[in-house]
């Protein structure tokens, strides 16, 4: 358990669970307020991996792009053909069919690449 003795009523539910655990020889890792680890076991701690974005265009970009093509006005039966411009084609479907699925629900589009378009079609 680690040195530093917290007080108070929080101090209080912790050591009650760690005595816990312990007593049913569980493996944990607890990190507390102040940022120590009480660890119990073979476990290791690894810090959360950050992500790195992927893209080189900025945030909202390829949402901008699919919208001016008039995608949030689409209506059961449409199809719009969207060219992929300076993007990847395979971005641009992506896009299309994200955006779909939050608006519409999952299944409610179908979508194709077709040479240097992409097309799309509402189908719920």
């Amino acid at each position: 358990m680690s040195n530093t003795q917290a007080t108070g009523v929080k101090a209080t539910v912790l050591n009650k669970a760690v005595a816990m655990l312990s007593a049913i020889k569980a493996e944990f890792v607890i990190k507390t307020e102040d940022g120590e680890y009480i660890k119990m076991g073979n476990l290791e701690v690894q810090e959360p991996k950050t992500r790195k974005r992927r893209s080189e265009f900025p945030h909202g970009t390829y949402k901008n792009y699919v919208e001016s093509f008039g995608f949030s006005t689409m209506q059961v039966g449409d199809v719009i053909v969207v060219p992929k411009g300076v993007f990847d084609a395979e971005t641009v479907r992506g896009s299309l069919s994200s955006r779909a699925c939050k608006m519409w629900g999952n299944g409610s589009a179908v979508t194709s690449i077709v040479g240097d378009v992409i097309e799309i079609l509402r189908v719920s």
